[in-house]
C-alpha cells in the first residue's frame, strides 16, 4: 500500500488558509493549550497552523475519525501510546540501520558521521587533553554501540506501535474511511515487514541481551579542580542502587540521579562521551556484535511512514478528548455541518475556556451571512460583546482545524482568511498613535482580503473624535461590503447602524446589515448583565451611566463634589440646564 495521510486524505496538503494575524486577539494561544494539553503553547499554535484548511473533504474526514474516537476510549489510548512510541523512534538516528550494515567495511560509519567527527577532532586538538588522543582515529566501538542499540530500540518501538494499532483497530468498531485506510495500511505493512517473525525474534533477543545499565568511572582531578584523566573501571548490566559520591541521599535534599547527565551531550562534552561510548562498546563487543547480527536484517520499511502518521495522532486524540471533557461537564458539542449560504449559523455557542474553568459561559446563537454581510454589535460596557466576537473567531478556527464545536448545532462555511482588529495601544517607540496603528492594520488586511474572508472588529476608532470615528467605521463597513467581505463590528457608536442603512439605501447591500445588542436588565440597583445577544436596533444609550452607578458613582455625588471644590455650576448654565432641566 502506498503512503497516505490521516489528516490530509487523498494526497491533499496544506492550503493557504490564513488565521495567523488573529492569534493574540482571539486568545488562540490559551485555546491551543486547552486543546493540545501535552504541547507547549508555541508548539501547539505552530502545529495547529499547519493543519488549517478550507477543504470540505479533508474536514469531513477529520470529523468522521473524531466521531470514531469519541465512541472509543480504547482507540484514544492506543493512538496516544503510539504517538509516544513514535517520539522515541524520532530520537533514534534515521540512518543507523544502513550504517550498521557497513560497519565491517569500515568507511560507511565514518563517511556518514564525518561532520560530527570533524567537530570532534577540533575539540580534541583544542582542549580535550592527551587522554583522548587515540579517539581521533578510533571511535569504531562508540559508533557500533550507538548504531546497534539505536536500531534495536527503533525496531522495538516500531513493532510495538504497529502491534498496538493492529489490535486496537481490529477489536474496536470504527466507521470512518480514514481509520479503515489506517487499518489496511497496518495489515499491509505487517505482512510486508513480516512482523510476526520480528516479534518472535525480539522476544528471543530479550532473553540474552541485558543491555548496559550502569558503569563506574575513576577520575583524577588536579588541585585546581581540572579533570586530568579518567577511565571506565566497571561495567554492569544492572543499574547500581547508588550513584557513588554524587548520591548524597534524600536526607541531604538530593536525589543523586538528578545529578547525572544523559547522553548525547554537545559542546565540550563530546570528546568525553565519545571516549565513554568507545570504552563501553569495546567492553560489550561480543554482545553488540551478536545483537547487530540479530537485528541488522529485520525489515521495518514502514518506519518513515509510521513517524509521519505518529505526528498526526495528537490532533485526533486531542480533539476527541476535548469533546469528552465538555461531555463530563454536561456541556454540548456537535459535529459541524457545512453551510452554503452563511459563514456561521449556529445555536447555543459558548466559550470553551470559560466553560472548562468553571466561569459563567452563557450560550448564544450566532449568524453571519456570506458575501459582504455586516453584523453591528452594541450594548453596555462589560456586557459580553468582546467575548462574543472572540468566541465567533474561535469557532471558525476550530471548524477549519476539523474539530467538533462547542455548540448545540452549527453550520459554517470555510473562509480563506480571518482578520481581526482589536483596540491597540500606542507603538513601543511612540512613533505611531493608537489610531495610526489601527489604520496601518486595516490597510494591511484590506490588501489581502477576498470575498471569502471575514473581518472581526472590536471597538475600532475610539481614540479619535466620535464624529471622525463614526465616519471612518462607516467607510470601512461599506468598503468591506462592496468587496464581498463579511464582518462583525463591536462598537459604542450606536449611530453607525442607522447611518449605514441610510448610506446604503436603495442598494441590496442594505439588507445585509444587521444590528445585535447585548441585552441587560435595568433594576433599581443599576443593571444586571444577561450576556445574551438579541437581534435589535441599537439602544439610545450606551448605559454608561448605569454602569458607573453600579460602581457607586452617581450624578448627584459628582455635582456635590464639584460644589464642595468651589466649582460654580449656576442654574442658568447650559451644563446645568442639560443635567437638571426640571430646575430651569
Amino acid at each position: 500500500m502506498g503512503d497516505f495521510s490521516l489528516l490530509w486524505p487523498g494526497g491533499k496538503s496544506r492550503d493557504n488558509t490564513d488565521f495567523s494575524g488573529c492569534t493574540d486577539d482571539l486568545d488562540l494561544g490559551r485555546l491551543c493549550s486547552i486543546l493540545f494539553t501535552s504541547m507547549p503553547m508555541a508548539e501547539g499554535l505552530k502545529y495547529a497552523d499547519s493543519l488549517l484548511t478550507g477543504d470540505r473533504d479533508v474536514l469531513t474526514a477529520r470529523h468522521e475519525m473524531i466521531d470514531d474516537l469519541i465512541a472509543s476510549y480504547a482507540l484514544i489510548d492506543a493512538f496516544e501510546e503510539v504517538a509516544s512510541l513514535v517520539e522515541n523512534m524520532k530520537f533514534y538516528s534515521d540512518g543507523v540501520r544502513d550504517n550498521i550494515k557497513g560497519l565491517t567495511g569500515g568507511d560507511v560509519i565514518f563517511d556518514s558521521m564525518k561532520g560530527f567527527i570533524d567537530n570532534l577532532e577540533k575539540l580534541l586538538r583544542k582542549d580535550a587533553g592527551s587522554v583522548f588522543d587515540e579517539q581521533e582515529t578510533n571511535n569504531h566501538y562508540a559508533q557500533m554501540l550507538r548504531a546497534t542499540i539505536f536500531t534495536y530500540e527503533n525496531i522495538k518501538a516500531y513493532h510495538k506501535a504497529l502491534t498496538i494499532l493492529k489490535n486496537a483497530l481490529s477489536t474496536n468498531p470504527h466507521h470512518s474511511k480514514g481509520l479503515a485506510e489506517l487499518q489496511q495500511w497496518v495489515e499491509d505493512i505487517w505482512k510486508a515487514d513480516k512482523l510476526d517473525e520480528t516479534g518472535k525474534k525480539l522476544a528471543e533477543i530479550a532473553t540474552w541481551w541485558t543491555g548496559i545499565s550502569s558503569f563506574a568511572v575513576d577520575i583524577a582531578i588536579s588541585p585546581n579542580m581540572d579533570l586530568q584523566s579518567f577511565e571506565i573501571s566497571e561495567i554492569n548490566s544492572r543499574a547500581y542502587s547508588k550513584t557513588g559520591m554524587l548520591d548524597r541521599g534524600a536526607e541531604d535534599g538530593y536525589d543523586g540521579l538528578t545529578l547525572l547527565y544523559s547522553m548525547p551531550q554537545g559542546g565540550t562534552t563530546v570528546p568525553y562521551q565519545e571516549y565513554l561510548l568507545s570504552e563501553l562498546g569495546l567492553s560489550a563487543k561480543a554482545e553488540l556484535t551478536k545483537l547487530r547480527s540479530a537485528v541488522v536484517n529485520l525489515p521495518f520499511t514502514g518506519r518513515l511512514q509510521m513517524i509521519s502518521l505518529g505526528g498526526e495522532f495528537p490532533f485526533l486524540t486531542s480533539a476527541a478528548r476535548l469533546c469528552l471533557r465538555l461531555k463530563e461537564k454536561g456541556l454540548p458539542f456537535c459535529r459541524p455541518e457545512f453551510s452554503d449560504d452563511a459563514i456561521i449559523d449556529a445555536e447555543g455557542v459558548y466559550m470553551i475556556e470559560l466553560a472548562l474553568l468553571g466561569s459563567k459561559a452563557v450560550a448564544n446563537d450566532m449568524y453571519l451571512g456570506e458575501k459582504g454581510a455586516a453584523n453591528i454589535i452594541t450594548g453596555a460596557n462589560s456586557s459580553g460583546k468582546t467575548t462574543y466576537i472572540i468566541t465567533a473567531g474561535q469557532l471558525m478556527w476550530l471548524f477549519q482545524l476539523g474539530c467538533h464545536l462547542p455548540a448545540v448545532s452549527a453550520k459554517l462555511k470555510p473562509v480563506d482568511a480571518l482578520f481581526t482588529l482589536f483596540a491597540a495601544g500606542e507603538s513601543d517607540t511612540s512613533e505611531d498613535s493608537r489610531m495610526g496603528l489601527e489604520v496601518i492594520r486595516i490597510g494591511e488586511f484590506k490588501k489581502k482580503m477576498t470575498d471569502r474572508s471575514v473581518v472581526l472588529l472590536n471597538e475600532p476608532m475610539t481614540s479619535t473624535s466620535a464624529a471622525e470615528g463614526i465616519e471612518i467605521c462607516l467607510d470601512l463597513i461599506c468598503d468591506m461590503m462592496k468587496a464581498g467581505v463579511s464582518s462583525m463590528m463591536v462598537t459604542h457608536y450606536n449611530e453607525i447602524y442607522a447611518m449605514s442603512l441610510e448610506r446604503l439605501s436603495g442598494s441590496d447591500m442594505a439588507k445585509k446589515v444587521e444590528s445585535y445588542v447585548m441585552a441587560i436588565e435595568q433594576t433599581d440597583g443599576g443593571i444586571n448583565y444577561t450576556y445574551n445577544l438579541i437581534k435589535s436596533p441599537p439602544g439610545k444609550s450606551s448605559y454608561a451611566y448605569a454602569v458607573v452607578s453600579k460602581l457607586g458613582v452617581t450624578l448627584e455625588a459628582m455635582l456635590a463634589r464639584m460644589q464642595s471644590d468651589g466649582v460654580d455650576v449656576k442654574p442658568d448654565s447650559p451644563v446645568w440646564q442639560q443635567l437638571h432641566p426640571e430646575d430651569v
